[in-house]
């Protein structure tokens, strides 16, 4: 671990960073009738308990995954993955990608570029996922080479996608103001809307379909279905997904299309997360029902 810590440190990665490579990981599993359990937790080289406050500078490990967010992901995606990016240095974490690739400084200017963009993140960072309509829509994901399936459903149909970006205070609008500018320079054909834009799919594959832009307060909502401000996820008001730091949560219940098609009865419902200011991270499977 000496020399590997050694040659990071030489290729320009921060010794607060190499320092992870330092010290032990501790595994324990707890197993209960229905539930799973694993903990992983990271020591020092002391037997102490990993110190993430050496990490402060990089970005704020003690802030918790918007509700806000989440309240945003469709009802019908049960795979959902959440970090809150609170106060990240972004400068640190493109010199560290320089340094440690070698970047040309042409190359340099344009990584400054996109982190000129990425500063205006400031909190929760979402993604859900879904399929609407059971079996069927599996049928239809697979068969990727028409995006059709044997029913004829279109394959934006199919799966419910969406991305929550959580922006500083006043933020949000313009950054889809740039993604307008930037969509007519190139002549990408759209639909505007004082809160966003669509961009219909029919115009370039001639399939049914659309992505949807949207600002809702402080957040910039992108999804392949019409976007709404609170859609009663129950796989979100189940799981206090905004205790954690970052999580991935994947569950379903009997009553998902999909679960029914099965023939399925258990509620199956998977997490993995860190919560704040901790160095342990945990993973849950839980499996109940008939």
């Amino acid at each position: 671990p000496q020399e590997l810590r050694r040659e990071l440190r030489n290729n320009g990665v921060p010794s607060d960073l190499a320092d992870l490579y330092s010290g032990y990981v501790c595994m324990r599993g707890e197993l209960e009738k229905d539930k799973a359990t694993v903990k992983v937790q990271l020591f020092d080289e002391k037997g102490e308990k990993f110190n993430c406050d050496k990490f402060k500078d990089y970005l704020d490990l003690s802030a918790n995954v918007s509700k806000e967010a989440l309240a945003l992901l469709d009802k019908n995606e049960f795979m959902v993955f959440a970090m809150s990016a609170k106060n990240v240095n972004w400068d640190k974490y493109t010199d560290l990608i320089a340094q440690s690739s070698g970047l040309s400084r042409g190359d340099r200017a344009q990584l400054s570029a996109v982190t000129a963009y990425l500063e205006k993140i400031d909190g929760t960072v979402a993604m859900g996922f879904g399929i609407n309509n059971g079996s069927e829509s599996v049928g239809s994901e697979m068969r990727t080479a028409s995006l059709i399936s044997i029913s004829g459903m279109s394959m934006m149909s199919a799966f419910s996608t969406t991305m929550v970006i959580e922006t500083k205070e006043g933020k949000a609008k313009r950054l889809i103001d740039d993604m307008k500018g930037l969509l007519e320079k190139v002549r990408v054909p759209f639909s505007d809307n004082a809160a966003g834009f669509t961009i219909e799919l029919q115009n370039f594959t001639g399939k049914p379909g659309a992505f949807y832009v949207k600002n809702v307060g402080n957040f910039i909502v992108i999804a392949n279905h019409p976007i709404k401000e609170s859609n009663d996820n129950p796989l979100v008001a189940s799981s206090n997904l905004d205790e954690y730091l970052s999580v991935f949560c994947a569950g379903l219940s009997p009553d998902n299309q999909l679960m029914r098609d099965l023939n399925l009865k258990n509620n199956i419902k998977l997490l993995i997360g860190c919560k704040p200011n901790t160095s342990e991270a945990v993973m849950t499977l839980e499996v109940d029902g008939d």
